[in-house]
């Protein structure tokens, strides 16, 4: 009788055992979970705070100094690379961008600088291949007047995110502490810089709608790479140079037009 029950008690031991199991490692999962919510949490009261802080530093300088020198300001993506390209049988200007600027999604400041499409260009055309810094400090020169944190903040974004793109590459979206931290940085970059081009400043009338997604849509992709989305085949690494490159085309725009 004892022998008996004895094993009938071990049996139900087994039975029970794995489900104890079961609840343990759903436990973990939900802590972990929790943990990730609350530090996104953390990470977007964290943005909000830092975006006010910079709309409100954004008017009290234009209040004490509504336009600033252009020529005087340094400015990050200033280089003395290639000036021009030939356009050649099969060539485009995404294979001119991707090897001037990095990236073959820099192709629309190519566009605007040089007044072209890209899908209409000829064999034996002349594209012009200034800096970027050199496009805004001319065609952006309105903007960077009136925005001087703002442009500066979006061209030593773009430095920075280049210098790190073949880490984040390399990686395949494992993040260590040090990847993870500087993609916070950069994220938090783009929601400041968004934060400052919401003010208006001496001579604006209306916010630049199209601008100010560029700046969102960037930050929302360090966001989720920051935590490890690097999206399918890594596709958000590619978009944040095309959020950049529109957010810097859209600025040029939006000064050219008067801010209207």
């Amino acid at each position: 009788m004892n022998f008996s029950t004895g094993l009938k008690a071990e049996g139900i031991h087994d039975l029970v055992k794995p489900d104890f199991d079961r609840m343990r490692e759903q436990a973990e999962e939900e802590r972990l979970a929790e943990q990730a919510r609350l530090e996104q949490r953390r990470q977007e009261e964290e943005a909000k705070r830092l975006e006010e802080e910079r709309r409100l530093a954004a008017r009290e300088a234009a209040r004490r100094d509504p336009l600033v020198a252009v020529e005087e300001l340094d400015l990050a993506g200033q280089d003395s690379g290639r000036q021009q390209y030939l356009i050649e049988s099969g060539g485009s200007l995404g294979a001119i961008a991707a090897e001037r600027y990095g990236s073959f999604q820099y192709f629309p400041l190519l566009e605007h600088w040089n007044g072209v499409s890209a899908t209409g260009i000829s064999v034996g055309r002349v594209i012009k291949t200034p800096s970027v810094a050199t496009m805004m400090r001319v065609k952006g020169a309105k903007v960077l007047a009136r925005y001087p944190e703002e442009v500066r903040g979006l061209l030593q974004l773009r430095d920075d995110y280049l210098a790190l793109e073949p880490r984040l590459r390399a990686s395949g979206g494992t993040l260590d502490d040090g990847l993870k931290s500087d993609l916070v940085a950069l994220q938090k970059a783009a929601l400041t810089i968004r934060g400052g081009f919401m003010v208006k400043r001496p001579g604006v009338t209306h916010t630049a709608t199209g601008l100010l997604r560029q700046c969102r849509s960037l930050s929302d992709q360090l966001s989720a790479m920051s935590s490890g989305d690097f999206g399918r085949e890594q596709s958000r690494l590619t978009r944040v140079h095309t959020h950049l490159a529109y957010a810097l085309r859209n600025a040029m725009v939006w000064g050219e037009e008067d801010f209207k």
